[in-house]
């Protein structure tokens, strides 16, 4: 019996999951973790987090943006704090997305990273998008269509 994660692999459309996981060797040999975290090769992106490691085809990718957050407190002595943190949001076509930490690079130098290796992804964020991406994947689709062919027209 295989277990579940070696099934998993052979769903991404490989003959079998020893050859997929060969290919993800290959490729993480060539491109590596671009952080400690991430991985941005030819054919895979893979997320390493503590206690998971969730791995898509880069034909997956549709949508990325910097996500900010900021968050204010108060200590037990009275002191607000503001605290800031980035990081990318990286959605596929399946509906799933993933957060991948900056710590390394700042988050445009991220998204150019992005940009440069997967011309097809969408980049920017846009509140549309988010529930279109929610309830209507396909119409998610061809609006992500119809403004990357509009960005090429216009540059």
């Amino acid at each position: 019996t295989k277990s579940k994660a070696y099934r998993k692999l052979g769903k991404l459309g490989a003959d079998t999951a020893h050859a997929v996981s060969g290919y993800f060797d290959q490729d993480a040999s060539v491109s590596g973790f671009v952080t400690k975290e991430l991985m941005l090769g030819q054919w895979w992106i893979c997320v390493r987090k503590t206690f998971s490691v969730r791995i898509y085809p880069s034909t997956w990718l549709i949508w990325a943006y910097t996500r900010n957050l900021t968050v204010n407190s108060t200590s037990l002595s009275g002191n607000k704090q503001t605290t800031q943190s980035s990081s990318i949001m990286l959605h596929f076509y399946d509906g799933k997305k993933i957060e991948a930490p900056e710590r390394q690079f700042t988050a445009n130098g991220l998204l150019d990273m992005i940009s440069q290796r997967y011309p097809h992804v969408l980049f920017g964020y846009r509140v549309d998008l988010i529930s279109l991406f929610k309830s209507d994947m396909r119409a998610f689709m061809q609006q992500v269509a119809y403004i990357k062919s509009t960005q090429q027209t216009t540059s």
